[in-house]
């Protein structure tokens, strides 16, 4: 939670890919601690 960009380092905060496991109709997620996720679920 204490990360930030800056412009002389942009990238410090970026979209990264996660995975998930669907199953039995579950969704499981692994979160790392202190971080700010956004899930869209489609059907």
């Amino acid at each position: 939670m204490d990360a930030h960009n800056t412009f002389q380092n942009p990238q410090v905060i970026k979209p990264a890919a996660f995975s998930a496991r669907a199953a039995g109709g579950k969704l499981s997620i692994k979160v790392p601690a202190k971080a700010v996720m956004v899930v869209a679920l489609e059907e």
